[in-house]
């Protein structure tokens, strides 16, 4: 429908209905921002630290810099995000929120108690549509699901894209970080895009594109009550309407055996909460998986709406029994797991929310043995230098030269754990290679007319 104007009531509506709270709750974590008149924007709570924090909007204490609003702010340069939102996982597989964040139940997907805080609503969760795959807590399948892709090199694993359960790919090129219209990095994460409830009644209005903005409107109330309105925010890539307010959860069981001691970690860059819990898990004969959510710890906690931020985890920091790896003269060039252990199997829970409408990224990048490996004791003392010199009258020379890089022991077995590498130009300087490391097999390309790489790798006893 061609120029028609568009309204919604957005005052405490759909996921942000205070019937989604246990009676009592006052209402603070909610979808929208300060811009869209659901009342709820400039709600404030007191984190661990007794330190007021935004919870739906900027949160200034953790932002530097001037807005392009011309809003000066004078905190440590954390784009504006809140921490401490979560706590761990409840068995249902939900949040276990910290006290007083009073949260709707967005990840439980139970139909009569619908969170560990005593809500019942024979009604449901109310302005929540669930679309679930492969749920580790015991539901089915959505008849209409996602599934998230990821492209692979050596042992690590990076988010590159989403199709739904047709087939119909909604998000790709999510492994790219790109400069868009309002100057902003993202990777456009917006694979709701294509629900099949997109814009139909009793959903969210179709808005975003720039060349739409007067026709997309809310009328809503600001945090006193009184009546507003006004246009629904505008997207960072302004040419298009997109589906926001949404979340994802998702989660990758990994196993560690004795004698591993390769890379182990986690990269996220993105907008807005992204919450990460590391849980031990038991894994029976039939290969059915328990996850004792009791001892969860939480490895990565970025909450808040919020302009993309990164965070990196190196996940040894939290795998009870881990010892450094020490060369021969002592340096310690890697963390494992020693071979007189037993093997450990693990879950990384992973949530996330678009809570801000404007932006959304979704970076992902990960190390973990997915497959248990045939390791076998090992110690660092050794090491191995590749250089490429190419005799140039130029040092312009544009080549690009393979080395293919295959480790065996001297019965002639392949040597089966991930080891680290540094890579370094002409002149010596180290090239950043975000705790680069490889597998036998993995072949390392050189440009340009001279690089060089330094690899620490295992011999067996």
């Amino acid at each position: 429908m061609k120029n028609v104007t568009f309204y919604a009531n957005t005052a405490k509506q759909g996921i942000n209905n205070r019937n989604n709270l246990p009676a009592g709750a006052e209402q603070k974590f909610a979808f929208g921002n300060d811009n869209a008149g659901t009342g709820l924007g400039k709600n404030t709570w007191n984190d661990p630290n007794g330190v007021a924090a935004s919870l739906n909007m900027t949160n200034a204490g953790n932002r530097a810099g001037t807005s392009k609003w011309g809003t000066t702010f004078y905190g440590p340069s954390l784009r504006g995000a809140t921490f401490s939102l979560g706590q761990g996982v409840n068995e249902n597989g939900s949040i276990k929120w910290s006290e007083g964040v009073n949260a709707p139940p967005i990840f439980s997907t139970a139909k009569d108690t619908l969170n560990s805080d005593g809500i019942d609503n024979p009604n449901g969760i109310q302005g929540k549509t669930e679309y679930l795959k492969y749920s580790g807590y015991g539901t089915e399948n959505s008849k209409e699901n996602y599934n998230l892709q990821f492209s692979r090199l050596g042992g690590t694993y990076t988010l590159s894209g989403v199709k739904n359960n047709k087939g119909k790919q909604v998000s790709s090129k999510l492994d790219k970080i790109s400069k868009n219209k309002s100057s902003l990095y993202s990777n456009e994460f917006w694979p709701m895009d294509y629900a099949s409830s997109y814009g139909t009644d009793g959903h969210d209005l179709k808005f975003g594109n720039l060349n739409s903005k007067d026709l997309r409107n809310f009328v809503g109330i600001d945090g006193s009550g009184a009546k507003v309105s006004g246009a629904l925010p505008t997207s960072d890539d302004q040419n298009n309407d997109h589906n926001s307010y949404f979340g994802m959860t998702t989660y990758f069981d990994f196993v560690l055996q004795p004698g591993y001691c390769g890379p182990l970690n986690y990269f996220f860059y993105g907008d807005d909460d992204l919450l990460v819990f590391l849980s031990e898990t038991t894994v029976s004969e039939d290969g059915t998986v328990t996850v004792d959510h009791t001892n969860s710890v939480q490895v990565a906690d970025m909450g808040g709406v919020h302009s993309s931020l990164g965070m990196y985890v190196d996940l040894w920091e939290f795998i009870d029994g881990a010892e450094d790896i020490k060369n021969s003269d002592g340096e310690i060039i890697a963390t494992g797991i020693p071979n007189k252990d037993n093997k450990k199997t693990y879950r990384l829970s992973v949530y996330y929310t678009e809570r801000g409408a404007s932006g959304s990224s979704c970076y992902m990048r990960f190390t973990v043995p997915f497959e248990e490996l045939a390791t076998n004791p090992i110690t660092f003392d050794q090491a191995i230098q590749i250089e490429k010199n190419v005799k140039s009258n130029s040092k312009e020379d544009k080549g690009v030269y393979a080395f293919q890089l295959d480790l065996t022991t001297p019965n002639g077995n392949s040597m089966v754990n991930q080891y680290p590498y540094k890579r370094y130009d002409a002149n010596g300087k180290e090239i950043s290679t975000s705790n680069a490391s490889i597998v036998s097999g993995t072949k390392i390309f050189f440009k340009g007319w001279r690089e060089s790489a330094d690899f620490s790798f295992a011999k067996r006893y």
